[in-house]
């Protein structure tokens, strides 16, 4: 490796650094207490109370916590965009581009693949992404989205979500393991896990192209 290829180190620092991203988890940590918040005043309220005998104000409070989930996911799908930005601006650099890139990831898909988890056929990275991408935008899609060609739509099918259910939310979250009142400080500190070990699989990359030491 020649001085004219070494990669500087903050670019490889900042995929998991825990301070370019400190905001949005201590926000995704901030909803999460505020879900559980809501959860107890809501069952504090209706545990008692047969399911037929709930009122509106049951649904609606359900409604608002399935709104302060996709929240935490949109703000967990803000973390792994910043972390491809990241991997992306490494892509960019000419060493990496004169080495042939390098074995870094060029697109999301790839980058989500790393040290994901299966959950029942879909990798949890993207299974993250597509709910919170759900969340954002299933309100344009037609009413039977069962057969609507999109990734995001493929994605949150294999979740077992369904066209109208107003459970979805909860639905994907407990399909990728952050279902529960700490759902999303599981969340949060699954995110961080995963750009740590997308750093790792990275360096192991270079190091392997002669582009670190």
């Amino acid at each position: 490796m020649t001085i004219g290829t070494r990669i500087p180190e903050r670019l490889v620092e900042e995929i998991s650094d825990p301070f370019v991203v400190f905001p949005l988890v201590q926000a995704l940590h901030g909803l999460g207490r505020l879900i559980e918040e809501y959860n107890d005043e809501l069952f504090s309220r209706y545990e008692d109370v047969a399911p037929k005998y709930r009122d509106v104000g049951f649904e609606q409070g359900l409604e608002t916590v399935s709104i302060i989930m996709g929240a935490g996911f949109v703000a967990a799908q803000s973390i792994l965009t910043r972390t491809f930005s990241s991997v992306r601006r490494l892509s960019e650099f000419d060493g990496v581009r004169s080495a042939g890139g390098g074995g870094v990831p060029k697109g999301k898909i790839e980058l989500f693949q790393i040290a994901a988890y299966d959950r029942n056929g879909v990798p949890d990275i993207s299974g993250i992404n597509a709910l919170a991408n759900y969340f954002k935008h299933a309100s344009e899609w037609p009413h039977d989205w069962n057969h609507l060609e999109i990734e995001t739509a493929r994605t949150v099918r294999a979740m077992g979500l369904r066209p109208g259910d107003p459970d979805n939310m909860f639905r994907g979250a407990k399909s990728l393991t952050f279902g529960g009142r700490d759902g999303l400080s599981k969340l949060a500190a699954r995110v961080q896990k995963w750009r740590e070990s997308v750093d790792a699989e990275i360096r192991h990359r270079l190091r392997q192209a002669n582009l670190l030491p």
